[in-house]
């Protein structure tokens, strides 16, 4: 099995240029999901792969509006719950 790389496609709907990203193991595989998907009228520019080692977006593990904190679990030390 081939390892899979992440592919940057900008294409053009109209005169607005948009950028997807599909994991595949070659650019041809990454343009023939893009077109299996892709509307009419769609055009793409460039397909690039995108480095490896590049830093990917940081995802929240909370949302940002949420006027509580997450959950943390406290265990009391000074009390012996084994014994009675």
């Amino acid at each position: 099995m081939k390892p899979m790389t992440i592919f940057q496609i900008r294409w053009l709907a109209g005169d607005k240029q948009q950028v997807s990203r599909f994991p595949a193991a070659s650019s041809a595989d990454a343009r023939r999901v893009f077109e299996s998907y892709k509307l009419p009228g769609v055009r793409i520019v460039s397909i690039e792969p995108v480095e490896p080692d590049a830093a990917a977006p940081a995802i929240p593990s909370h949302s940002p509006d949420s006027p509580f904190d997450p959950l943390v679990a406290r265990r009391r030390l000074d009390i012996d719950e084994d014994f009675k």
